[in-house]
């Protein structure tokens, strides 16, 4: 703006001030040449009147708007708190730093114009005392159609309305108490226990708050609410609209378990999350499905969503689910980040149950805020204590639009491998050094590039070791001796990086020995950027004290991983273990011969699908 400009517009100003009462309305000039993006209804002038001063002026420090066809919430008013309570003069001037993302009225309405950020600013007459929110506008798009509305319809919810400080309702939720059935929170080391105290569990201003504490022992105290009873459901969506805490240690959850264990204990029987967050890292969260066999035989897929610039879990956002026989799909505010449809699961015999099992039963939905546990590797030093996961609204619908999907066996396959994949050596093998004649590399954390070679991994959940190697006969084999066990299998390992092709098969082979006796695991899976995904049906193998040679094959049916891990998990004992002539190598799909003799199932039956529900999904396999 030119200087003259300027002049002007202050004269104008000057002009329109004259013979105003002492509570005067402030007034927006239209001047040319300012600034698109910023709009003021603020007069930079202030009327000075005897009285009580204003000493501050506070907002709320952030508010998200939505944008779009079908968003819910695009306009929100702020109010201004104004300190002391009875200052003579209140009144409060609006501005936007984006009038192209949000703009402002003259009594503070904030209303959503398009996705983006921007800062509103209120300045009180008196003082010119500034408080600032920022806004945060998210475009919204509804789940799988435009007209999800017409698909969906509602059939349960909870929004989460009762009178502040109360307890939530007993007919929809049901509270899950103390460390778990076991004593072990909840067998994922957690260190909170859970209460039905409205000290972690209550009811405020329209939404419901999850309240991680210190009671007066220094222990951590949460709540774990679920809907077993109330919302049993099988296929469907269900939307949770929420915002979290952040700091190293919390781990929310929005998750499914199945109502009855039809297929057998924890994972026979699956598990759905729709959304867990690491509090750490607050720009991410993820959507897993648990499946496969009881622990630790199980498997579990799931992909992380990183929410765009300007915004985090601190912010409300809406995690849904949409469940159909054969395909599961996660979104955040409306936005679709994954499909799942390509899962198995084994009964208690042990036989490949039909598809899509274990996800074809009754679930219950669970909401909870733990503290700790091996989700992140047992961080945070319970120093950002209080924290509180606060929930908006919970909604579940039935698919009334349009008949629900026909589950399709599935099939996948092999896809041409892309630029920089890891190829084979020579011999066929696509693990580098697979004869060890060459050093491991020292990685303690894991935080190093693995960089296709051997890592000896050994500092996480409290496990410790040392690795050399060893020459014996006319081979040499890595000899990995463990000091620390540590807490879980993976405490100890040996790994290394190499490429796995969608739809494409492997076996993995390899010499193993211990002094005496004992078990190592071997995980097939993805590294951080895939949430530590399992390719393969996990594979545990008995060590003697004499070498032996084992072998598994898989299909790997998820996205062609460059990066894909092979890992030797050690730990849980502290015998050494010395591995040899370990090879990768991709074959063609294995064919399964019928005639071939069958030893007796778990339970004595030496009929294979006695019930009819078993192998493909015509359940006649």
């Amino acid at each position: 703006m030119k200087k003259t400009s300027t002049k002007i517009f202050a004269m104008c100003l000057a002009a329109t001030m004259v013979g105003t009462t002492t509570n005067f309305t402030t007034r927006t000039l239209a001047v040319e040449k300012t600034q698109p993006t910023v709009q003021s209804i603020s007069d930079k002038a202030t009327k000075k009147i005897p009285g009580i001063s204003v000493k501050k002026i506070t907002l709320d420090k952030r508010i998200d708007l939505q944008v779009g066809t079908g968003a819910t919430k695009t306009t929100q008013q702020l109010l201004a708190k104004i300190t002391p309570a009875n200052a003579t003069n209140k009144n409060v001037t609006w501005m936007s730093s984006n009038t192209k993302v949000a703009t402002v009225s003259s009594t503070g309405l904030v209303t959503a114009v398009k996705a983006g950020s921007a800062t509103i600013t209120a300045t009180s007459e008196d003082g010119h005392k500034k408080a600032s929110s920022k806004i945060t506008v998210t475009a919204f798009t509804a789940g799988s159609s435009d007209q999800i509305d017409s698909l969906w319809t509602q059939k349960w919810n909870d929004e989460f309305s009762g009178v502040n400080g109360t307890t939530t309702d007993a007919s929809k939720w049901v509270f899950d108490i103390g460390k778990g059935p076991n004593g072990d929170g909840w067998g994922n080391q957690e260190l909170e226990t859970y209460t039905s105290s409205t000290d972690n569990v209550y009811q405020k201003d329209g939404n419901l708050v999850i309240a991680a504490k210190k009671d007066a022992t220094g222990n951590i105290t949460s709540g774990r609410i679920k809907t077993k009873g109330s919302l049993d459901m099988k296929y469907g969506r269900v939307d949770v609209k929420a915002k979290l805490p952040t700091g190293a240690g919390y781990w929310p959850a929005i998750w499914m378990l199945p109502t009855d264990n039809v297929y057998g204990v924890w994972a026979s029987s699956g598990e759905i999350d729709i959304m867990e967050n690491k509090g750490r890292l607050p720009n991410e969260v993820y959507g897993t499905l648990h499946y496969g066999a009881a622990w630790p035989n199980n498997r579990y897929t799931g992909k992380a969503y990183n929410f765009p610039s300007g915004t985090d879990v601190t912010s409300f956002h809406t995690y849904s689910m949409e469940w159909e026989p054969g395909e599961i799909r996660w979104y955040v505010d409306g936005h679709l980040y994954q499909t799942q449809n390509n899962w198995n699961t084994t009964d208690t015999n042990g036989e490949k149950v039909a598809f899509p099992a274990p996800f074809d039963q009754n679930f219950h939905l669970i909401l909870n805020l733990a503290y700790g546990g091996t989700f992140d590797g047992s961080v945070g030093d319970k120093s950002n204590i209080p924290g509180e996961m606060e929930i908006d609204y919970v909604r579940a619908y039935d698919l009334t639009g349009r008949p629900y999907k026909t589950a399709v066996e599935p099939i996948v396959n092999a896809e041409v491998l892309p630029a920089g994949a890891k190829q084979a050596d020579s011999s066929g093998n696509l693990l580098s050094n697979g004869d060890f004649s060459l050093p491991i590399k020292e990685n303690p954390t894991g935080l190093l590039p693995l960089a296709y070679d051997w890592n000896f991994v050994h500092s996480t959940d409290t496990g410790t070791g040392t690795q050399t190697i060893e020459q014996i006969g006319d081979k040499k084999y890595a000899k990995i001796n463990v000091t620390n066990p540590g807490a879980k299998n993976y405490s100890v390992q040996l790994m290394q990086e190499t490429t796995l092709g969608k739809g494409r098969w492997y076996k993995l082979s390899f010499d193993a020995k211990t002094d005496t006796s004992r078990n190592i695991g071997v995980k097939i899976g993805g590294g951080p950027s895939r949430g530590y995904a399992s390719y393969a049906d996990p594979a545990i193998f008995d060590l003697t004290d004499q070498f032996q040679s084992f072998e598994t094959t898989f299909q790997m049916t998820e996205d062609t991983d460059v990066i894909g891990r092979i890992e030797y998990e050690l730990g849980l004992s502290t015998n050494p273990v010395w591995i040899g002539n370990t090879r990768l190598e991709e074959i063609s799909a294995p064919v399964q011969n019928a005639d071939a003799s069958k030893e007796p199932l778990s339970d004595g039956n030496r009929i294979y699908n006695g019930t009819f529900d078993k192998g493909s999904i015509d359940r006649m396999a």
